[in-house]
């Protein structure tokens, strides 16, 4: 009710003033509501913690006014994807909210998006950036050299390594395949480097040539993938060093490297029952394994061990491709290069040597010990496996970079 208005000299009576503190009051309790956000007003947010992009999955806190939590009327919504998880502690003025697993349209980079926060009267928004949870993947794949076609690299002609691809993944991955090729010093005599780095390429299953060095793998399939050198003119004796690596998001990569190649010589090609011989774990002692190659062609990893102690290490090895009712031995092998710097590698005492695999042949896990100096050196050590009763074409080796740990 609107108050009446005075004359100079006009008496106020009592009633006058007592209309006019209520009047006084009644303000003071809409302004209030209207600071605090109350009554049937639109939520409004003062604060959101943590600042900055957050994840699919992640806890958020709301701060602020007029939720209508305890009346029930609360919404949030990330984009077009509606919370559901408000946590306890949540009230009128505070929201404690799980964003939802998975919220539409958000990426692994982040997406800039519209967070909506709504009651029973209205919505108010803020911008959030909202990043897309990544996805576990489990397993992983095998990667394997096959061989080359044809078995002597020439100048002048084109030489194809082939790698088997399997996968044993959760979901369906890209694989990057990145080679590592460079001539090995000395060189023959007036023969300049052929810089083989740039040509080689990246070939699918179906021959396609992949310029970004990509392959699409999907889910428990296998396919067979091959890189393709081209041994340009006047490079025959030529000695080069291949190791190519293997990897995709969410997964351990793989990194094969293959025996030491010599234009105008047959290359040794890779025993057929041995479809994978690799690093599992350390069983005793002190040590670690990468798949960083610093740098070092011909290797697949490296591998740290405890200053001063020896390391077992086991091999995870998958025999193929053996008749059944045959049995096939397999000598084991393990040195250091020259020179050892103090290193120095063998076969585990605990392991039969040669090692004799039943037909049609499968998992084995062959255990070698690993020697580490006193002072700080690094080496590389070879270990291999050579079949037995076969003279060529009857190994697969691989080749770590000793470090201590």
């Amino acid at each position: 009710m609107p108050l009446p208005t005075v004359n100079p000299g006009d008496l106020i009576t009592s009633d006058d003033w007592n209309d006019l503190v209520a009047a006084l009051n009644a303000l003071e309790a809409q302004v209030a509501e209207l600071e605090s956000g109350g009554g049937k007003s639109p939520p409004r947010i003062a604060q959101v913690l943590p600042t900055g992009a957050v994840m699919a999955g992640d806890q958020i806190r709301i701060f602020g006014s007029n939720f209508g939590y305890t009346q029930g009327g609360h919404s949030v919504f990330f984009g077009d994807t509606r919370a559901t998880g408000f946590l306890s502690g949540s009230s009128d003025t505070l929201l404690i909210v799980q964003i939802p697993e998975k919220v539409e349209d958000a990426t692994e980079d982040g997406t800039p998006m519209t967070m909506s926060v709504g009651n029973l009267y209205g919505i108010t928004t803020w911008a959030l950036t909202i990043k897309a949870k990544p996805e576990v993947t489990t397993g992983g794949f095998q990667f394997t050299y096959k061989g080359s076609r044809p078995t002597t690299p020439a100048q002048n002609t084109q030489v194809f390594y082939d790698f088997e691809l399997k996968s044993f993944a959760s979901q369906d991955l890209t694989v990057t395949i990145t080679p590592t090729i460079q001539a090995v010093l000395p060189l023959p005599s007036g023969i300049p480097d052929p810089v083989l780095s740039g040509l080689l390429a990246v070939l699918d299953a179906d021959g396609t040539v992949r310029s970004d060095r990509r392959i699409s793998l999907p889910e428990g399939t296998t396919k067979t993938i091959s890189l393709r050198l081209n041994i340009p003119d006047r490079t025959t004796g030529i000695r080069y060093s291949l190791s190519v690596t293997a990897s995709a998001s969410g997964v351990t990569p793989v990194t094969e490297s293959l025996p030491e190649q010599q234009v105008g010589q047959e290359s040794e090609q890779p025993d057929p029952t041995i479809s994978n011989f690799e690093y599992a774990s350390v069983v005793d002692g002190e040590g670690s394994f990468s798949t960083d190659t610093g740098g070092v062609s011909g290797v697949d990893g490296t591998l740290r061990i405890r200053q001063g102690t020896r390391a077992t290490i086991e091999m995870r090895t998958q025999f193929s491709n053996i008749p059944t009712g045959t049995t096939n031995n397999y000598q084991l092998s393990a040195a250091v290069d020259a020179p050892s710097n103090g290193w120095s590698a063998s076969v585990n005492d605990t392991m039969q040597n040669p090692l004799p695999v039943q037909g049609p042949g499968g998992l084995s896990l062959i255990y070698f010990d690993i020697t580490a100096p006193g002072t700080s050196t690094t080496a590389i050590v070879r270990l291999r496996l050579t079949r037995q009763g076969v003279a060529t074409n009857n190994k697969r080796t691989v080749a770590y970079r000793l470090q201590l740990l």
